[in-house]
């Protein structure tokens, strides 16, 4: 994955900039060390895996906490009450849409580590094949 701050390389041949992690691994570079960063990859997936499941977990946590407030509900409750239990509710929803969108961004965070472990696994494959 990209990082912030990391000031982008200019390669004045081709006139445009490259960011360090988006250049190809050197031709000298040992297919061990090559298989350690595609490791690496996949432990990042992993881990965004494991974040999104917590994430989904949350919401429907929340989600079922709003629903057993909301059943607290009775016909003689005072209004100040059901007031009060509304809010209640509506707070464990907010929480629950707040949790959805970090699951969303663990999500988006997977399928970029997926696309760059096949990105260069792709590139690998063929640098591999014309060594020989």
């Amino acid at each position: 994955m990209l990082r912030w701050g990391v000031k982008p390389r200019y390669i004045p041949e081709e006139r445009k900039y490259l960011h360090p992690q988006q250049e190809d691994y050197p031709e000298d570079t040992p297919p061990e060390q090559l298989d350690e960063f595609r490791i690496l990859r996949g432990g990042a997936a992993i881990a965004l895996a494991a974040k999104s499941k917590r994430e989904g977990d949350a919401v429907v946590r929340y989600a079922k906490e709003g629903q057993s407030i909301l059943k607290r509900d009775r016909k003689d409750m005072p209004d100040r009450e059901r007031i009060t239990l509304l809010n209640d509710a509506l707070d464990k929803l907010l929480d629950a849409q707040i949790a959805s969108r970090n699951q969303l961004g663990n999500l988006v965070g997977i399928a970029l580590t997926s696309a760059l472990v096949s990105e260069r696994s792709e590139k690998q494959i063929q640098k591999l094949q014309r060594r020989k």
